[in-house]
């Protein structure tokens, strides 16, 4: 990777740790419009456009950094979460499932994948989901118990 694209990914995460989110995308669409084939300048981008609530923009960024690296787990549970966020739960859900298969300890994506589960009615789905999580992440999976029971009960 060139020096001048660090700089620019550098940058962005400057941005993003003082939540300036407007620009981080800005620099992030440069970082896009000079090194298109840099998977980490989509990835980026994405993040701007996430963080700023842009969630279909988000998605076309975190696609284009997953068709550059498939194996990227960062980009893949990124596109999730907008997934989620859209209100697509069934494509966040494939998309979490994709994630633990690539990365099984990657407890997050349970914890999500559950939360999909739980939205889309699939009650036996979060069960299941709930003793993988406990292998995993016991803590999260104490998390996901307590969010599961105020969710039956509302």
């Amino acid at each position: 990777m060139s020096n001048e694209i660090s700089q620019l990914l550098i940058e962005a995460i400057g941005h993003d740790n003082a939540g300036n989110y407007l620009n981080m995308v800005e620099v992030g669409k440069k970082a896009v419009q000079l090194y298109p084939d840099v998977p980490e300048a989509h990835y980026v981008l994405g993040c701007g456009y996430m963080r700023s609530g842009s969630y279909e923009l988000a998605t076309n960024s975190f696609q284009n950094s997953v068709l550059k690296k498939p194996d990227c787990v960062e980009a893949l549970n990124a596109l999730a979460i907008c997934y989620f966020n859209l209100g697509k739960f069934r494509k966040a859900e494939k998309f979490f499932s994709v994630v633990i298969r690539k990365k099984p300890d990657y407890a997050r994506a349970y914890y999500s994948r559950a939360e999909c589960w739980m939205l889309m009615g699939a009650i036996d789905s979060v069960f299941a989901e709930w003793s993988l999580l406990s292998t995993v992440d016991r803590n999260l999976a104490s998390t996901l118990q307590q969010r599961f029971f105020k969710f039956l009960m509302s």
